[in-house]
């Protein structure tokens, strides 16, 4: 079958519908709720025909896209004018995989033009095929020329409408795709353009609109699952990527606010995670949001909240392992996305059993071996066997993470009500100590514990638990509590000359 007879086959398809009042072939122009989405669309299919760049040049007639990917051939014709039907229906990490992609133009034009390799066609009826003149084009190039004459739809709202989405292009859309690395956009008044320099685990995004230069850096972690038993027997490739912040004489992972999905493009899917997350997960036909409870989604799920709790290792090994970095993970019991609430429980698994929560001595432990200090003197006073022998845990976590901070209030809850850690107390640490253990510590910690306990006067006032805890050094290096059993005081400060009482060590005493 050649152009000629496909485009006698589709007059006669809708000659058909004409006659039957059937308006099937026209549904797919309703499926987005924005008319500009075809951007994407043309951009994924672009994509998948292996283009490395894509132009876009809009007038306030028409929009003109350039790609370089390889060239139209008939069954690419065939597809794009069935409904329904799609070359690439059996590739999952292709992206076409309804298609219906390239007939989202048709929300804004009546023919569309195609010129490619050794085909020149426009398509009219949404479906029809017609040969036409030629247009001279590079070798290798595909240019699809979309003139504004939608009857309903002003040529002008066409120009302000692309032109605005043109200019909030998402760039990070090209730290998924296969092949794309640049992406250029001009319209009548300014132009824009989108640039990715991916290497194996790092990406450095590129956006200049009116040359505003916006560099933005993200760590990436890929990995490649195969799903048996589903309805496709294939491999996909999923990727997690946090944003950088290189501004700062070390690198840090920060927020992305109001993170979306990525299926390849952001969907509507607004998860609450603080990161990117992309998968070839099965959409819905718009491509907008994800059906969840489909048992390859599901299986999928589950794949990429394990990614997210392995990558934690590694942002480890990058050096990138901080508190800032734990507030960026799922830590919100009540998030009931099904993603976020899948990798709430991975991450939960990982970080109760790896040594992967940064401790106050710049180390890394696992909640089931770590301590939260409600007082910053604490972490100065007990070191790790300290830790051990009183409390059977061997760290304190660091004093960066308290109940007190903004930034950090919400971690602490984490850590205390769902990885299980214990937040001590000063007076706490007080019932523990014990004639034995005060005896392992010189003179210079003794110091430092009288200093740490002054803000707490409870602790030794009146009937505080410090009353009765042998927390006195003497001259001889003994120790007595403050009061003795009937509660009266028996010990006092030094002064000169001998003494038939008990008193502080002198060199406590001095200034």
């Amino acid at each position: 079958m050649d152009l000629s007879d496909l485009t006698k086959k589709r007059c006669d398809h809708i000659q058909s519908c004409r006659d039957n009042n059937d308006k099937s072939h026209e549904i797919i122009t309703g499926l987005y709720s924005d008319p500009c989405h075809f951007i994407y669309e043309l951009l994924q299919n672009a994509d998948d025909a292996g283009a490395s760049e894509v132009m876009f040049d809009l007038t306030s007639k028409s929009l003109k896209v350039t790609h370089n990917g390889e060239e139209f051939d008939f069954k690419d014709i065939d597809s794009i004018t069935t409904v329904g039907s799609s070359t690439k229906k059996d590739d999952v990490n292709s992206i076409g995989t309804f298609g219906a992609g390239f007939k989202s133009v048709f929300a804004i034009t009546k023919t569309p033009s195609i010129y490619s390799g050794d085909y020149h066609f426009k398509i009219t009826d949404f479906i029809v095929p017609k040969t036409v003149k030629p247009l001279t084009i590079k070798a290798h190039e595909t240019v699809i020329s979309i003139p504004f004459d939608h009857p309903d739809i002003s040529s002008e709202d066409c120009y302000e409408q692309i032109s605005s989405r043109l200019r909030a292009l998402e760039s990070e859309s090209l730290l998924f795709l296969r092949n794309i690395q640049e992406v250029q956009w001009s319209t009548e008044s300014d132009k824009g353009h989108y640039l990715a320099e991916i290497n194996e685990d790092k990406a450095r995004l590129i956006s200049q609109v009116n040359k505003q230069d916006n560099l933005r850096d993200y760590l990436i972690f890929k990995k490649i699952i195969k799903i048996d038993g589903t309805e496709l027997n294939t491999e996909l490739n999923i990727v997690v990527a946090f944003l950088l912040d290189t501004d700062t004489d070390t690198d840090t992972v920060v927020p992305v606010r109001d993170s979306k999905l990525f299926v390849f493009f952001p969907t509507n899917e607004t998860t609450g995670l603080k990161f990117l997350i992309h998968a070839p997960y099965k959409t819905t036909p718009n491509r907008e949001t994800i059906p969840f409870g489909d048992t390859q989604n599901k299986i999928i799920t589950n794949e990429l909240s394990i990614l997210i709790s392995e990558s934690i290792e590694s942002v480890k090994n990058n050096g990138l392992l901080d508190v800032d970095f734990l507030t960026l993970l799922p830590i919100d019991s009540e998030n009931t996305h099904p993603l976020y609430s899948s990798a709430f429980h991975k991450v939960k698994d990982t970080l109760a059993t790896n040594p992967l929560l940064p401790t106050s001595d710049n180390g890394y432990i696992n909640a089931e071996n770590a301590l939260l200090a409600r007082e910053k003197e604490l972490t100065t006073l007990l070191d790790n066997s300290d830790c051990y022998n009183l409390f059977a845990r061997e760290a304190w976590l660091s004093t960066e993470i308290t109940s007190t901070s903004n930034k950090t209030k919400d971690l602490w809850g984490y850590l205390i009500k769902i990885l299980g850690i214990s937040a001590i107390i000063m007076e706490k640490f007080c019932t523990e100590i014990t004639e034995e253990f005060i005896k392992t510590k010189d003179d210079k910690w003794i110091i430092k514990f009288y200093s740490g306990i002054t803000k707490s006067q409870s602790l030794y006032q009146n009937e505080g638990v410090l009353r009765k805890r042998p927390i006195i050094r003497l001259e001889d290096d003994s120790h007595i509590c403050p009061e003795n059993d009937s509660g009266d005081l028996q010990v006092y400060l030094p002064y000169e000359g001998e003494s038939r009482f008990k008193t502080v060590k002198r060199a406590y005493c001095r200034e």
